[in-house]
Formats: structure tokens, C-alpha cells, sequence
């Protein structure tokens, strides 16, 4: 692994001066949090100057003689000698670090969360927000380490709460992974796997994989899911056809271009009763954004980034066309590769020989800058 030694060095410096400062801090609020005390105890003022002697007159002794000599023999452990630092005293130095370091471990995670879902202007506001409270967050805890009393450690954690929320509900929408390691760990299937579906070559399969891929994202964004239909199972279909419902809604309209393959692996075929599952990831970068169909302007994602996302999908390849409906088991009509069923309605591939998409879920995916 290659260490970036300049963020390393940045890190190291911002702690060491939030720590010396926290130091100088305390110890001006009456913490000692020197290893050895040299402080004698011998703090004399003989008042010399306020002994009064330009006022010395009968029993008004005028200028204020005030007992003689000032002084303070107080040492720091009641006799002068040096001590040693106590046990509380020594606990608050990890304290100082954990003060910074908790907040600002959250708010890094926040951050990045909201700039994968998110890039818009908004977006950016989250993040600057999160990020004052944050800093705010980090001086209730130096605070709360220098005087301990319970409202700076109430205000240490209300303000830390935004960067937990968003950590919290947005981690599963995304992930920082490095895309490249995560798709090394499946492998492509044998040859001898591969002629049971009746392929040769195992980039032939690949490439049609992709390109049915892209169809279907094309298809998407241009509302006409219709075009793809017969490289979709019932269920993806009835989904996308949902899903594009609610966004025509709004109003919306999901941008999907400049398409770059990058990877695939087929590492797995499983045997049905009527053909075979299919088991593959897809490694492709592309544009991804969502925009107002009347305006134009970009509601979620960004126009000038593009994503790289790592998917895990399963198709199906029959062995025989399909004659029946799934749904209510009536005759199809005897031509169309995809059919509508003239008794319940549902829309039926027939050709069973074509690579149908029954599954499509997200592995990893991040922003290429």
C-alpha cells in the first residue's frame, strides 16, 4: 500500500498544534500538566513602595501598611519539592486527542457519504454545515476536557449528532471500495462451462452482456423501456416500467451516457428446469445524473463526473421458447420474440434464447473526478 506521506505529515501537524494550544489552554485555567513541577513556592513581596512612608504621621500610619510583608510560601505539593503528575491529570492528554479526533473521523465519513450521493449545490451546503458543526463540536470537547462540567459535553455531542445521522442512514447507499480489488475476487468460469449455454468464446459473452447493459440503461433514460423488453425478466420490467412511471411524475429525467467498459467476470452457471442462470459482475464508468425535463437543470448527481460502479447481474438463457403465460398459463400468440398475452395482459418474452436480465443489484461504486 502507498502511503501518501504529505496527508500523513498535514494530520501530524494539525494535531500537534491542536494539542499545544489545548496545553497552554489548560494550564492557563490552573491545570498543570507538566511532567515535573520546578515552581519553588517562595513568592515573596515585601512591599517596599506600599510601606506609606510619605504619609507616616501620628496613629495614621496613611499609606496603608498592610501587615508588612506580602508574601506566599505556598508550594505546589505543600513543602517545594517537585511532583509528579497525577493520574487525572494524565488521563486528560488522550482525552485532548479523542475530543478532535472523534468529530472530525465522523465528519470526514459524512462528507463523503453526502458528496457519492449527492454533488449538487446542496450538497455542498451539507458539507459546509456539517463542517462548521463539527469544528464547534471539537471546541465543546477541548472545553469539556479543560472544565468538565455536563453542558459543554451535552453541546459536544448534540453537535456531533448531524455527521452520526448521515453516517448512519447514508452508508448503505454507497461505498468507497477500490472497485478493481473487489472484482478480482470472482473468477471466470471453464470453457467446459461455458459450451453448456452454447458459447465459445468467453469475451463474445461479455460483450453481448455489456451491450445489453447499455440498451437497457439507453432505453431507461429515454423512456422507452418497450424497445428492451425481450432482455427483461417480468419482474425487471414491471419494476423499470414503475420506476420511470414516478419519475415522468416529477417530472424527471435520468441521464445516463459516455459508457466505458472496463471489466467483467462470468463466475458462475447454474443449471433450471428450463435453461440455465447466468452469474456475472460488471465493472463499467459512465455519466449518471438526474435533471428537470422542462428546465434541464440538474436535480441529483453532476454532469461534469462521471461514476464508476461495479455491478452484480443475473440473466437467463433458455433452452426452449416459452408457448404459455406465466402468469395464467393461456396460449401466446405463435409470433413475436415479445408478446403481450391477449388474456391477463402480461407482457411475455418468448424467445428464451436471448440473455434476459432477472437480477441487477450494486456492488461498489464511487465518483471518477
Amino acid at each position: 500500500m502507498k502511503l501518501n506521506w504529505k496527508k500523513i505529515l498535514l494530520v501530524c501537524a494539525m494535531i500537534l498544534t491542536i494539542s499545544f494550544g489545548t496545553f497552554l489552554l489548560l494550564d492557563k485555567m490552573g491545570y498543570n500538566l507538566k511532567t515535573l513541577s520546578t515552581d519553588s513556592g517562595f513568592d515573596a513581596d515585601y512591599g517596599g513602595s506600599d510601606y506609606g512612608g510619605s504619609d507616616y504621621s501620628g496613629s495614621d500610619y496613611g499609606g496603608g501598611y498592610d501587615g508588612g510583608s506580602d508574601y506566599d510560601y505556598g508550594e505546589s505539593n505543600g513543602s517545594g519539592r517537585n511532583r509528579i503528575i497525577s493520574f487525572e491529570e494524565f488521563l486528560r492528554i488522550p482525552l485532548i486527542f479523542a475530543a478532535f479526533l472523534i468529530p472530525a473521523t465522523f465528519f470526514s465519513k459524512a462528507a463523503k457519504y453526502i458528496r457519492n450521493v449527492t454533488e449538487n449545490e446542496f450538497g455542498n451546503f451539507l458539507v459546509s454545515i456539517n463542517g462548521i458543526l463539527s469544528f464547534v463540536s471539537i471546541c465543546f470537547g477541548l472545553m469539556f476536557v479543560a472544565v468538565s462540567s455536563k453542558f459543554t459535553l451535552i453541546m459536544y455531542v448534540i453537535t456531533m449528532l448531524p455527521s452520526i445521522i448521515i453516517c448512519l442512514v447514508l452508508r448503505n447507499k454507497q461505498t468507497y471500495s477500490n472497485n478493481k480489488n473487489v472484482i478480482n475476487n470472482y473468477k471466470d468460469i471453464s470453457n467446459d462451462d461455458l459450451k453448456k449455454i452454447n458459447y465459445n468464446n468467453i469475451d463474445e459473452l461479455k460483450t453481448e452482456i455489456y451491450n445489453n447493459y447499455v440498451a437497457i440503461q439507453i432505453a431507461w433514460m429515454n423512456n422507452s423501456i418497450e424497445d428492451v423488453r425481450h432482455l427483461l425478466s417480468d419482474v425487471m420490467f414491471n419494476m423499470y416500467e414503475s420506476q420511470l412511471f414516478t419519475l415522468s411524475t416529477k417530472k424527471q429525467q435520468n441521464i445516463m451516457s459516455d459508457f466505458k467498459y472496463m471489466d467483467a467476470k462470468i463466475y458462475n452457471i447454474k443449471k433450471i428446469s428450463n435453461g440455465f442462470i447466468i452469474e456475472t459482475t460488471l465493472d463499467v464508468i459512465c455519466k449518471d445524473y438526474i435533471i428537470n425535463k422542462d428546465t434541464k437543470k440538474v436535480l441529483r448527481g453532476s454532469s461534469n463526473h462521471k461514476r464508476h460502479y461495479l455491478y452484480s447481474l443475473k440473466f437467463k438463457i433458455g433452452t426452449k421458447t416459452v408457448e404459455t403465460c406465466p402468469s395464467c398459463h393461456a396460449k401466446l400468440p405463435d409470433q413475436g420474440s415479445s408478446v403481450k398475452c391477449s388474456y391477463c395482459g402480461s407482457k411475455v418474452v418468448r424467445n428464451s434464447n436471448n440473455l434476459v436480465l432477472i437480477e441487477k443489484k450494486m456492488l461498489k461504486q464511487n465518483i471518477v473526478k
